[in-house]
């Protein structure tokens, strides 16, 4: 049977600002815990069409699972974290394109 890889809480940050960044339009300096909870609270002020409440139903799930209270993430939170943040940066799948090139 195969062994499951699944990404470091450090790499799930990292693709976390990436698509805060874009999603915000802003330039976070440092992917640490706190900042991107603040960011992801700020999204929490777009919320009228419905891509923005996805949007915010994600960041929200994304932030039980990868800040949970007892600083512990199970394997099984970093793989739900890792398919979540992959779909939220299709929402801006183009501004990510643009910032790469």
């Amino acid at each position: 049977m195969e062994e499951l890889i699944f990404k470091t809480k450090q790499e799930l940050n990292e693709d976390l600002r990436i698509f805060l960044e874009a999603y915000h339009k802003t330039k976070i300096l440092e992917a640490k815990d706190d900042s991107l909870k603040m960011y992801i609270l700020l999204a929490k002020n777009k919320n009228k069409t419905p891509k923005e409440k996805l949007i915010n139903f994600k960041l929200l799930r994304v932030d039980e699972r990868l800040f949970p209270e007892d600083g512990n993430m199970p394997p099984k939170d970093a793989i739900i974290c890792e398919f979540l943040i992959d779909e939220l940066k299709k929402y801006v799948a183009k501004t990510i394109k643009n910032r790469i090139t």
